[in-house]
């Protein structure tokens, strides 16, 4: 009896040793072959990560056993080791044993293997015969050996019966060249996702390295474990626990919901989101290829070994990008650019290799076509080219409509000096080769020097390059424009015509076949070229700009110093040509490390003079476009670099510019259309990148000197300070001490309503708390502004600078030594403190206001202390404390009749009798407090009434009654311009709704719930909001 393994019932491996031998002598005898089959499961150790080892061991039984099904009587199964099986075929030749292969793959993978839960799994398996291709057992297991390995090569659940590769462009699993470790990793990712945590694993690389084959690898992975694969967001939003989501290349909306729905999964009910990007700081990096791996792929794909010249062809020419490679090599082979050489290997053929010799200078044959063919070569492809997920599919996208009208695909692409617009265009190129065979020309139409290209010249040269002779060239624009459309007619090309000035410069260049692909580059928005796909690239995201950095001077570096590469970053103002400079300082530098030239880049004065390397210059890239302004947009460029905001409008142009607001706008359109300044996604508004911002101050202080300068700065910071008190006075209620309203101030805006005021404040935010900032020699000014805020800062309480604000208030106060309010600011600092849940920080300073108010007889403000008190002490689980706080700041401002703390005072004691159970009791106190309110003008105490009556009222069950009040807040909400509370309340009111049983108003609620918290900037509410609002849609 032969011995037999425990668990699969199989011949041993010790078996084998002896019964192979054996089977082969008696071939040898009779004259017969033997065949030997070496198999193993495809991705079996996934199964044993995700579901243990026991259930491993079930599925190696069930697979023997599915296999001694599948065999012969006189055919011998073996296991040789882990997972791997051998089965011997006496007197079997090689075509029927690919015959009884095939059979065992198709049957091993043909049903899941019962358990829990149910998996369907494959087997690879290399074929081997006696004695046509090994003459003893250990060359029979060697070559079975290798052709399982090619098995796999191919893509796995297959058998290989010989040798031989793909063809080239077919390669299957060569695309995996170099991802062990990534699929490694995911194979991880997927067990924590299968033991209960959901998750988002994010895969990077640049386009063209194999995103999409990767992904389709993950798939199998995934459902070899038994999970759902989906492609489709909608359909995910409604999938089961052990779902996974495949994104590949997504826009930003599909991965916001997608990215939303697995942050809310159910407990239990794991969910996972794979997404493939080209963002830096992801999960997976997808490198491209080594040489190596190059030499690998062409190994495989032509059947032979490539010589060094054929490696280094692809490898220069795809950047080691596997969609590159495929393509270029498939184009080498349709040209029949490929020959044999000695040993079946292969290599360029001497009519190639020799052209490539010429055009690269290395030969004496300099003829006039091959010159100007070479001026409309594309530049090489940037191998650290990173990033701009979007605007790569905005791109392709337009790129996939060439061929589809009756006019070429025209794409323009502006932009700021330094952000990349060039990069893209060639990185494009290069991406889309495969789909534009007739080539890739480039032209650089110098728009930013002082003598730009001619369209006739540029017409020369793109016929000289189709390979026109000088002297058929027609001397006319028109006739030349003519003839060079009539030979690009059925071309299938991509054209970048650089660095274009006009549209009237381009128009004669561009060709007339549909089948083109042009890509314009330009400073300006070229508004006025027809038919063209435009696309205004901005600065890179903090992590595309580390990234950049960390591609240029190693990622170990940037690794070891993570926040210092993300300062230089920033002060780079995460420009892609800056972050150049900097990062080649650093590669120039190896002994420097990242913080030290944060600290260098972090000199105002000094930051453009270190952004030097090479000759690679910023100040010198800016001032060629400073030089083409008119004169009148030179002084507003430079005079606009003091605006102290992240953007602004055309209002505080106007104040220095000395020009009407309209006439101002007209100046900021040139300056946008020359690249120096930004339309910012706001409305009617503008912005600066950070270091044309410092390019410009340098400029005006040279232009206008450093008197003049501070005039500029004073008279701008003292109009903010004022105009932005008047818009919180106008908020005010008006029924407490306080600043007033003044005169109008010069372009003061006017404010029909709160709201409006509200509106123009959260505008000019950075503005105005800029010029807050740089006013300390301006204290009347500081404590004007700081004191009028109060009530401004009741419905944007959630901004974290409301400290610093009140902070400078209180200092204010102090340098004017005005008692009175100083302790008003303390009050409101205080509440800075309390709002953010900072109880020990807040107490001491309302302690302080009390006794201050008290001192100086100011019995307002004795009262808000008191009710901030109480807030403090509710907030802390004290309610006994807080309602004899809050009832003495009832009886304070009843006492005074100011109706507006009296208000609030009520409707906080009744949330401290809400607190300790006393329900009736505070909503009687809620409905006092809306009686109070209706006297006065104060929509956001009569909001926040009308909300807590609202769920005290649902507490008590009337949802009518609850729904109604819910409205009534919904509106007072509106009209203060209270965002975030209005979208907080709207998730209430759906709850109601739905209680009602009115489902389509909850879902119209929480639509609109979802807006307002994206208004806020809240994008985890938004997040559950939206996940609320799936699961109810069903």
């Amino acid at each position: 009896m032969p011995a037999l393994d425990a668990l699969t019932g199989c011949r041993t491996r010790a078996a084998l040793d002896s019964l192979l031998p054996e089977a082969l002598l008696h071939a040898a005898g009779t004259g017969t072959e033997c065949s030997l089959f070496l198999l193993d499961l495809d991705y079996f150790k996934s199964v044993n990560d995700a579901y243990g080892h026991a259930r491993g061991d079930e599925i190696l039984s069930g697979v023997s056993e599915r296999i001694r099904a599948l065999l012969r009587e006189q055919d011998l199964l073996f296991r040789y080791g882990g997972d791997e099986l051998v089965v011997v075929l006496p007197g079997t030749a090689r075509g029927e044993a690919g015959v009884i292969a095939r059979r065992i793959v198709d049957g091993v993978g043909a049903t899941p293997f019962p358990g829990q839960p149910p998996l369907t799994l494959t087997i690879s398996l290399g074929v081997s015969t006696y004695p046509g291709e090994a003459t003893d057992a250990a060359g029979l297991l060697a070559v079975a050996d290798r052709r399982n390995y090619l098995a796999k090569h191919r893509g796995r659940a297959q058998a290989a019966t010989d040798d031989a590769a793909d063809a080239p462009g077919d390669t299957g699993e060569s695309r995996l060249l170099e991802r062990d470790a990534a699929l490694t990793h995911a194979a991880t990712f997927l067990s924590r996702v299968l033991n209960g945590s959901s998750g988002t694993l994010r895969v990077t690389g640049v386009p063209g390295v194999g995103h999409t084959r990767f992904l389709t690898e993950i798939a199998k992975l995934a459902r070899l474990r038994g999970m759902s694969v989906l492609t489709d967001v909608p359909a995910f939003s409604a999938a089961p626990g052990g779902t996974l989501l495949l994104l590949d290349l997504a826009d930003g909306a599909a991965l916001q919901d997608a990215a939303a729905l697995v942050s809310n999964a159910t407990p239990g009910a794991p969910v996972a989101l794979v997404r493939a990007t080209t963002d830096p700081g992801a999960d997976i990096e997808l490198k491209p290829w080594s040489a190596a791996a190059v030499r690998t792929f062409l190994r495989t794909a032509l059947r032979g070994e490539p010589s060094p010249q054929l490696v280094d062809w692809l490898d220069s020419r795809s950047g080691g990008l596997p969609a590159l490679v495929t393509r270029e090599l498939n184009r080498l082979v349709e040209q029949s650019a490929l020959e044999r050489t000695t040993g079946d290997g292969w290599t360029l053929t001497g009519a190639v290799q020799a052209g490539a010799e010429r055009r690269s200078g290395t030969t004496g044959d300099h003829s006039d076509s091959t010159l100007a063919a070479s001026l409309c070569r594309l530049p090489p492809h940037a191998p650290d080219f990173t990033g701009r997920d979007v605007e790569l599919a905005v791109l392709v996208d337009a790129a996939r409509t060439a061929g589809q009208g009756t006019a070429p695909t025209v794409a323009s692409i502006s932009g700021p000096p330094g952000v990349g617009k060039t990069s893209m265009a060639v990185h494009l190129a290069h991406v889309l080769a495969e789909d534009f065979p007739d080539g890739q020309w480039y032209l650089d139409l110098l728009g930013t020097d002082e003598h730009p290209m001619q369209p006739a010249d540029a017409l020369g040269r793109l016929l000289a390059a189709l390979g026109v002779p000088a002297e058929r060239i027609p001397p006319s624009v028109t006739e030349r424009t003519a003839l060079f459309r009539s030979l690009t007619r059925e071309r299938r090309q991509v054209l970048i015509l650089d660095n274009v000035s006009t549209e009237s410069q381009v128009r004669p260049l561009l060709p007339a076949s549909p089948t083109f692909l042009v890509f314009v580059t330009s400073r300006r928005g070229l508004a006025g070229l027809e038919g063209a796909r435009r696309l205004a690239l901005d600065t890179f995201t903090t992590p595309n700009a580390v990234d950049l950095l960390a591609r240029i001077t190693g990622r170990e570096r940037v690794d070891a110093e993570p926040d210092a590469a993300a300062e230089v970053a920033r002060l780079c103002g995460n420009l892609p040509l800056a972050l150049r400079i900097a990062g080649n300082r650093l590669a120039s530098r190896p002994t420097w490390s990242i913080d030290h030239l944060a600290k260098q880049l972090g000199n105002d004065q000094r930051r453009l003079a270190v952004l030097k390397a090479g000759d690679l210059q910023l100040t010198a890239i800016f001032s060629v476009s400073y030089r083409q302004l008119t004169a009148p947009a030179q002084v507003a460029f430079r005079r606009l670099g003091l605006i102290p905001g992240p953007d602004f409008d055309p209002v505080p142009a106007g104040l220095l510019l000395d020009e009407d607001p309209f006439d101002a706008e007209d100046l900021i359109g040139e300056l946008v259309d020359a690249g120096l300044v930004e339309v910012a996604p706001a409305p009617g508004r503008y912005r600066f990148n950070d270091l044309l911002r410092l390019f410009a101050r340098e400029v005006l202080t040279v232009a206008e000197g450093p008197e003049a300068v501070r005039g500029h700065e004073e008279r701008l910071q003292t109009w903010l300070l004022a105009v932005a008190a008047q818009a919180a006075v106008h908020i005010s209620p008006g029924d407490e001490d306080g600043p007033g309203p003044e005169a109008p101030h010069p372009l003061e805006p006017r404010w029909d309503s709160p709201a409006t005021a509200i509106a123009w404040l959260d505008a000019e935010w950075g503005n105005w708390l800029g010029a807050l900032r740089l006013s300390a020699h301006r204290p009347a000014a500081v404590l004007r502004l700081a004191w009028s805020m109060h009530w401004y800062s009741d419905v944007r309480w959630y901004q974290s600078e409301w400290r610093e604000v009140f902070a400078l208030g209180v200092d204010a106060a102090r340098t004017l030594g005005d008692r009175g309010a100083e302790c008003v600011l303390i009050d409101y600092l205080a509440w800075t403190y309390s709002v953010h849940q900072r109880i020990a920080e807040a107490e001491p300073l309302l302690v302080e206001a009390l006794a201050l108010a008290r001192e100086v007889g100011n019995r307002t403000e004795e009262g808000w202390a008191l009710l901030y008190l109480g807030n403090c002490a509710l907030r802390s689980d004290r309610p006994d404390q807080a309602r004899d706080w809050y009832e003495q700041a009832v009886a304070l401002f009843t006492d005074i009749d100011f109706v507006t703390g009296l208000s609030i005072a009520l409707s906080h004691l009744g949330e401290a009798h809400s607190a300790a159970g006393h329900l009736a009791e505070a909503l009687d106190l809620q409905e006092r407090s809306a009686g109070v309110a209706e006297r006065g003008d104060h929509p956001v105490g009569l909001g926040l009434t009308a909300s807590r009556s609202g769920r005290l009222l649902a507490l008590l069950d009337r949802p009518e009654e609850s729904a109604d009040s819910f409205a009534r807040a919904l509106t007072a909400f509106d009209r203060a311009g209270a965002f975030f509370e209005a979208a907080s309340l709207l998730e209430e009111l759906a709850a109601v709704q739905l209680t009602l049983g009115r489902t389509d108003a909850a879902i119209a609620s929480l639509e609109t719930a979802a807006r307002k918290f994206a208004e806020t900037h809240d994008l985890s509410r938004q997040a559950a909001t939206l996940q609320t609002l799936s699961r109810l849609r069903g």
